[in-house]
C-alpha cells in the first residue's frame, strides 16, 4: 500500500538482504509503539481511499481532511499524525510537509486542566506490606500485591515490569536489585532497586522485610512453573498462571485488578477508579519533591537519562545506589510521622487523602530466603532446603473479560486479529547474513497463533520445526505454555494473538 509513494520500499526490492534491512529499519521503535504506528498508517491510507483521494498526489489539505475525518472516528489526531510523520521520515513517503502550514494547527489545543497520574497515599504501600507480611489472601494475590510493591518503591513503568527476567533479581541484606531488559527510553536495559525494609520492615534484617515475603512467594511460583513446563525464566511481574499456560498480564487485566488491589487496602471503589497503573511510577517522585530533593537526585530515582556525565553513568555499571538513598530517607521521614500532603486535584480527578498509617509494630512469621534467590552479604541467614508445598496458579481478575482471541489480551491495541497480507506466509523464515534470525508461527492449546523466535538457554520451550530439528523457542509476548505446535503453515483466517509483541510481526510481514 505504500510501496508507490516510498523511496526506501523501493530501493529494497532490489537488495539482497531486504528482509533484514526492513527489520533493522521497524526496529528503531518498540513493539507496542510500531503496532500504533502502522495501525494509524493503515487507516490513513483507507480513509483517502473512502475520499476518492490520490495517495501519490496528496496536498496539505487532503491530509487534514483525512486526519479530521479519523478524528470523528475515534482517533486523535496528534496520535495519528505523528505516525504519519514517523513513517514518512522512516520510509521516506512522498508527502506534503507534514510540520507546517496548514497541519500547524490541525491538532486540538486541550484548554482545560491537564489530567495527570495521581500519586497514591502512602497508607497504601503500607497496606499492601502487611497483606505480605501476614500473609492475608491467596498466593496469587500476594504475588500481586509484591510486584505493585516494587514497581512503587523502584518508580517504575508498567511495560518495565513485564521486562524484567526473574533470574536477574538479586536480593542484598537490606535492597532488591534487578534488570529491566527492555524500557520506554533504552532498548539495552535498565537497572532499576529498592530497599527492602518499606515501613514495616527491619533495615537490619532482610528476612523481616515484604521483599523477603514476595521473593519466596515468587521462587514457589517459579518451581511450579519449571514443574508444569521445564525449566525456563518467567520475564513479567505481573502475570496469569494456569495448568496450561503461564502468560503476562494485559495493562487492562493488570489495571482491573490494580484498581481491585486498591480497594483491598482502603479505598472505596469510586476513589480506586481515579488511580492508573502509572501512578505507582509517580507515588515516591511525588513524595521526593515535597521533600525538596533536586531535580537531578529525583531523576535517578526516576530513571531519567541525562546527557551529562555520559562516561560516568555508562561505566556505573548498576547505577541505583542514588535511588536507594533516597528511598531510605524517604521511609525514615515516613516512620517518624511525616507524610506528603494530599495532591492536588489536576483534571478533574479526586484523589484520596492522606491518612494516619496503623501502627509500626505489628506481629508476623518471618520466611526463609528461597533457593532461587540467595541473598548476598549475609552470613547464617536461614534458607529453604526444600520449598513445599508449590504455589497454586494465580487467579485472572474478576473485573476482567476473557481474554478471547488473546492469550495475552491487550485492549489498547486498535489492530484486528489477523492481516490478509499474513495468511499465506510461512511457518519461519530467515535473514540472509552472518546474523541469522528465524521467526516461526507456533499455537499453543487455546488456539491462538504466536510468532516465536528462538532463544538459548533456559528462556523458551522446545518445539520441532517443520524439518525435524529441535529448537527451543519463545514466544514474543512471552506466553510460556505446556505444549506448542509450529505450523509449517498458516491455516486460512488465522487467528493471531493480539499482544502487541506478536502483532509487529504479523503488521511487518
Amino acid at each position: 500500500m505504500l510501496l508507490p509513494i516510498s523511496d526506501v520500499l523501493g530501493e529494497l526490492d532490489s537488495s539482497l538482504h531486504a528482509e533484514r534491512l526492513l527489520r533493522n529499519l521497524l526496529c528503531s521503535v518498540s513493539e507496542n509503539t510500531l503496532t500504533r504506528y502502522l495501525a494509524s498508517v493503515h487507516k490513513f491510507i483507507l480513509v483517502s481511499e473512502e475520499l476518492s483521494l490520490d495517495i501519490g498526489s496528496l496536498k496539505q489539505v487532503n491530509v487534514a481532511d483525512i486526519l479530521l475525518s479519523l478524528h470523528r472516528g475515534d482517533v486523535h489526531i496528534s496520535n495519528a499524525l505523528k505516525a504519519l510523520r514517523w513513517a514518512a521520515k522512516a520510509l521516506r513517503l512522498r508527502l506534503p510537509d507534514l510540520y507546517g502550514g496548514l497541519l500547524l494547527g490541525v491538532e486540538s489545543r486541550v484548554l482545560s486542566d491537564r489530567k495527570e497520574a495521581l500519586p497514591l497515599p502512602i497508607f497504601i504501600l503500607a497496606a499492601w506490606e502487611r497483606l505480605l507480611l501476614s500473609e492475608e489472601g491467596e498466593p496469587g494475590f500476594r504475588l500481586f500485591i509484591g510486584g505493585l510493591l516494587v514497581a512503587a518503591n523502584a518508580s517504575l513503568r508498567f511495560s518495565d515490569c513485564q521486562h524484567v527476567l526473574w533470574s536477574s533479581l538479586q536480593a542484598g541484606r537490606d535492597c532488591l536489585r534487578a534488570i529491566s531488559y527492555r524500557t520506554k527510553s533504552s532498548r539495552r536495559g535498565m537497572p532499576f532497586g529498592l530497599v527492602s525494609c518499606g515501613f514495616y520492615g527491619d533495615t537490619a534484617a532482610y528476612y523481616h522485610s515484604w521483599v523477603c515475603k514476595y521473593l519466596f512467594l515468587l521462587g514457589c511460583e517459579w518451581d511450579h512453573i519449571t514443574e508444569r513446563f521445564g525449566e525456563t525464566v518467567p520475564d513479567a511481574l505481573f502475570f496469569l498462571s494456569d495448568e496450561m499456560e503461564w502468560r503476562p498480564m494485559s495493562y487492562a487485566q493488570a489495571l482491573s485488578a490494580f484498581r481491585g488491589a486498591l480497594v483491598a487496602a482502603g479505598l472505596s471503589p469510586q476513589e480506586a477508579g481515579n488511580y492508573t497503573l502509572h501512578s505507582l511510577k509517580t507515588t515516591l517522585l511525588a513524595s521526593l519533591a515535597q521533600l525538596q530533593v533536586s531535580f537531578k537526585k529525583r531523576g535517578l530515582q526516576g530513571h531519567h537519562r541525562s546527557s551529562t556525565n555520559g562516561c560516568v553513568l555508562l561505566y556505573s555499571r548498576d547505577d541505583v545506589h542514588g535511588a536507594l538513598s533516597l528511598q531510605q530517607m524517604f521511609w525514615d521521614k515516613v516512620r517518624s510521622g511525616w507524610l506528603p500532603l494530599t495532591p492536588q486535584a489536576r483534571g478533574g480527578l479526586h484523589p484520596a487523602k492522606q491518612t494516619m498509617i496503623e501502627p509500626q509494630v505489628f506481629s508476623f512469621h518471618t520466611s526463609p530466603a528461597h533457593l532461587r534467590f540467595p541473598v548476598e552479604d549475609i552470613s547464617a541467614l536461614p534458607v529453604a532446603a526444600q520449598v513445599t508445598p508449590p504455589a497454586p496458579p494465580v487467579p485472572a481478575p474478576e473485573e476482567v473479560e476473557p481474554a478471547g482471541d488473546s492469550d495475552v489480551d491487550s485492549s489498547s491495541s486498535s489492530t484486528s486479529s489477523s492481516s490478509p497480507s499474513t495468511q499465506q506466509t510461512r511457518s519461519w523464515t530467515k535473514v540472509s547474513g552472518q546474523e541469522a534470525e528465524e521467526f516461526l508461527w507456533v499455537q499453543t492449546s487455546s488456539g491462538l497463533i504466536h510468532c516465536a523466535s528462538p532463544h538459548s538457554g533456559l528462556e523458551g520451550i522446545v518445539v520441532v520445526r517443520p524439518d525435524g530439528m529441535k529448537i527451543r523457542v519463545k514466544p514474543r509476548c512471552g506466553t510460556i505454555a505446556r505444549s506448542m505446535t509450529v505450523l509449517a503453515d498458516l491455516p486460512p483466517n488465522p487467528r493471531f494473538c493480539r499482544h502487541k509483541a506478536c502483532q509487529a510481526i504479523v503488521w511487518a510481514t
